[in-house]
């Protein structure tokens, strides 16, 4: 299970995300560090029951059906199993926030993928499109490639080749999980930039994709081909400055966002 959940990470560019995933968990047991002195661990029967459940999961659905999600999702379980085995509920209990991490390293089902990516993808598409449009240029979608008018003639490009947004925004939303759960926010305020951070990742895919068409035609052309190796990480990098930008302004406007907040001067 762990093997294919590192094949899918390394192969499949859908799937890269996985490799943010456990920088995400050190970051995040790195600044609860302190808590574990003030808890002893202890072995606890729940763990032998869920490493039970993660080996009903991994030979019931991923060899019994041949699901690969089975043998993703048992060998998570199973790596938590025992963690909750050895440690106990209470000390894993200080480590809620990493410990739901380890789920995203469960890579995405192509069902998944098909129902969300490609609508997505699309809406995205559509509305750098309108972008490109408004600002005098012409392009348009037409089947599954975005057509654009370039050099003194139309050029096609499919749309796999513009943007992941389904990858970018899970890309984008692991990334807000650790930086406001590694930061002292307020529950509501952690709640809010959570559900922000999905339209937050799609809304820099449309502005990547809107920029790269209104670019020079040479440059263009070539930087399209080559957006699913690094534009994919620009827009991530946007993204989390986007979200650090509106937590910023919030502090600014003095909305009370940590859960400690200290005198003035102090």
């Amino acid at each position: 299970g762990w093997m294919g959940i590192t094949e899918r990470a390394l192969a499949q560019r859908e799937a890269g995300y996985i490799l943010l995933v456990p920088l995400v968990i050190g970051w995040l047991v790195y600044v609860r560090w302190s808590r574990i002195s003030s808890v002893v661990p202890r072995y606890s029967a729940a763990g032998a029951a869920l490493i039970g459940a993660a080996l009903a999961v991994y030979f019931g659905i991923g060899i019994g059906w041949d699901k690969p999600v089975g043998r993703h999702t048992g060998a998570v379980l199973a790596l938590v199993g025992v963690l909750m085995a050895v440690l106990g509920p209470r000390l894993l209990a200080r480590f809620a926030a990493p410990l739901l991490a380890t789920g995203f390293l469960i890579p995405p089902s192509a069902i998944l993928m098909r129902v969300l990516g490609e609508p997505l993808r699309w809406l995205a598409v559509k509305a750098a499109s309108g972008i490109h449009n408004r600002l005098g240029g012409e392009s348009f979608i037409r089947g599954d490639a975005l057509v654009f008018f370039s050099q003194e003639h139309w050029q096609h490009v499919p749309l796999t080749a513009t943007c992941d947004v389904l990858a970018t925004v899970t890309a984008f939303w692991i990334v807000a999980y650790g930086f406001v759960f590694g930061t002292p926010l307020r529950a509501g305020v952690r709640g809010v930039a959570l559900l922000l951070a999905p339209l937050i990742g799609l809304l820099t895919c449309i502005i990547a994709v809107a920029a790269v068409l209104l670019l020079a035609d040479d440059v263009r052309s070539l930087m399209l081909g080559a957006y699913q190796i690094w534009v994919g990480w620009v827009t991530l990098g946007g993204a989390f400055l986007a979200l650090v930008g509106v937590i910023r302004l919030l502090v600014w406007a003095e909305v009370p966002v940590r859960r400690y907040q200290l005198a003035q001067g102090h």
